[in-house]
């Protein structure tokens, strides 16, 4: 670990001095937070998509609670009316990532489904049906 020396305001270290243990953690924390909201949210799609889910897989991805928390207060002020320029921005962004995964997912929908249909067991029903002529 990398010792670091920080000059802070007097009043500040003074609430740091009981915590200084958990200054690492803290100190983690707050850096999550000084990356905008919509970095973080494409950030952890992504990281989620190198993984090269399964359909299932993606069906079942939503973003981590910090995110969704985070989100949730910019819709609360944004039927408030309250969002500034730059929360706009930043909600406008969230939505194309939520239009894109809303994309992913059904697409893998389709996936499943097709694998759904092409089971063995369901190969033979199917047939009984298209003899049958149920199916174009």
């Amino acid at each position: 670990m990398i010792e670091i020396t920080l000059k802070v305001p007097e009043d500040l270290a003074k609430r740091l001095q009981p915590v200084r243990e958990q200054l690492p953690e803290i100190l983690e924390i707050g850096l999550q937070y000084s990356t905008p909201l919509s970095i973080r949210a494409y950030s952890q799609a992504l990281e989620f998509l190198a993984t090269a889910p399964t359909p299932a897989e993606i069906l079942a991805f939503r973003p981590s609670s910090a995110i969704q928390i985070q989100v949730n207060r910019l819709l609360d002020r944004h039927k408030a009316g309250t969002l500034t320029p730059d929360e706009e921005r930043e909600l406008d962004q969230i939505g194309d990532l939520e239009h894109i995964l809303m994309a992913l997912k059904a697409r893998a929908r389709q996936q499943l489904d097709q694998l759904e249909l092409n089971r063995p067991d369901r190969l033979a029903a199917r047939q009984v049906l298209l003899d049958a002529g149920y199916y174009p």
